[in-house]
Order: C-alpha cells, then structure tokens, then sequence
C-alpha cells in the first residue's frame, strides 16, 4: 500500500511540474504573439505614412468628434427608418450649413439638401479643422454608413467612428478596391480608428 501511494503521489508531483511548465510556456507563447503584432503594427504605422497625416490631440478634441458623429448618425438612423435602402449620407461643410447627399441602393441618382448648422456644431467643426489640420490639407467632412461614421480628409488620411467597435475595411465606401491599414486611436478607444489607404 506504501509503494501505491508513494506512486500515485510521485504522478501527481510530475503533473504539477508539467502542467506549470506548459502554462508557462503558453504564457510565453502569448507574450510573444503580442509583442509580434505590435512591432508588425508599429512597422506598418510608418511604412504607410500615418504619422504625417495623424490627427493632433484626439483627447482634446474628442468630444467634438464625438458629438458630430452622434449628431450625424442619428440623422442617418432617421433617414433609414424612412427608407431602408440608405446606403449612405455624406456631409459636406459648406460654413453655416451641411449639404447632405443621400445614396440609396434603388437609386441611380442620390438625394441632396441643405441643413442649418447649430452654433455647436460650428465649434465643433472648428475644432476638427484644428484636430486633422496636415501639411496635404484637413477635414472635408463626413461620410455615415450602417454602424460607422467616418470623418474624410483631403489626404488618404480618415478618422472612423466605429458604432459596434469593428475594424473597418474601407475609408469612404464599400466598393472602394483599395487596402487600407486600420487602428485604434488609443489603447482604450474601442469605437475609435484612424485609417489611411496602402
């Protein structure tokens, strides 16, 4: 009986030690993964010239970008509720008002108006033109599909706000054929991208 025990508690001793050793090399494994993704990310950040055209201070501005991309999504929600074949809305800043274009997917021509801008929707885009301000230009406006809200530049440049924090795939439209590389703003922005084209 001395010799079973002594067997089975040898067993037990030697899978602790493999199971340590296998959780630590998983541990490992992960570290590792993680910091390849982050050096192949940090690669491509300046392989495709991001730092020229980032946005300057995202936090600082962050509730004006916040606040147009609720303002203009809500506006395509109501649209879309309408019709359901709205595929999308730009935004064009035209000084005191938005001229908006409206792209459905049963019309070969898109729908167009006016809409006032209010006294904070004018700061807000101030605040924006100072955000995305690059040595290629700066804000144009904003382009609002199903669950995203993307802030256009006259560079390959754009900020994207992501409704259910998926990363996109494209800067101003679904048929666009050209790749373009994605990430978060911050760490801690789950709705938040900055884009450029490849």
């Amino acid at each position: 009986m001395g010799s079973i025990g002594n067997s089975v508690t040898h067993t037990l001793n030697a899978l602790k030690k493999s199971y340590r050793v296998i959780l630590c090399f998983a541990v490992l494994l992960v570290v590792a993964l993680a910091g390849l993704n982050g050096i192949v990310n940090q690669f491509s950040y300046w392989k495709y010239g991001m730092f020229e055209y980032e946005v300057k201070d995202f936090t600082k501005h962050k509730s004006s970008f916040e606040m147009l991309a609720k303002t203009a999504y809500r506006c395509f929600e109501e649209e879309y509720e309408a019709n359901n074949q709205l595929q999308y809305i730009r935004f064009i800043d035209m000084g005191d008002e938005w001229w908006l274009s409206y792209g459905y997917s049963d019309m070969p021509e898109s729908k167009k108006t006016m809409l006032d801008m209010t006294a904070i929707e004018k700061e807000n885009v101030r605040n924006l033109y100072d955000a995305l301000r690059n040595d290629y230009g700066g804000f144009e406006g904003l382009m609002v599909h199903a669950d995203r809200v993307t802030f256009v530049t006259s560079s390959p440049y754009a900020v994207v706000w992501s409704r259910d924090g998926k990363k996109p795939e494209f800067i101003h439209s679904y048929e666009e054929r050209a790749p373009i590389f994605s990430r978060k703003l911050s760490a801690f922005s789950w709705h938040w991208y900055q884009c450029v084209k490849k």
